[in-house]
């Protein structure tokens, strides 16, 4: 199900999962539409997750996701 909702275009959002495995997606509001994802990652109790969904450089496909994982016991 999902964790976070409704976020507006150019803001964010933050939660605290679970150490486990999850699987990121970026739909549309209104169709569910998948526009980006799905990645698959595998969390642990010690990781820090910053996610952007993006567009192609100069707008447009293909969307992606940008994922930068940060150790937080260092």
């Amino acid at each position: 199900p999902p964790v976070i909702g409704q976020v507006p275009f150019l803001s964010g959002d933050n939660v605290i999962v679970p150490a486990t495995a999850v699987d990121l997606v970026v739909t549309t509001a209104g169709t569910q539409s998948i526009i980006a994802g799905p990645t698959r990652l595998i969390l642990d109790g010690s990781s820090a997750l910053l996610v952007a969904a993006t567009e192609a450089s100069g707008g447009g496909l293909p969307n992606q996701m940008v994922v930068n994982t940060v150790d937080v016991d260092q």
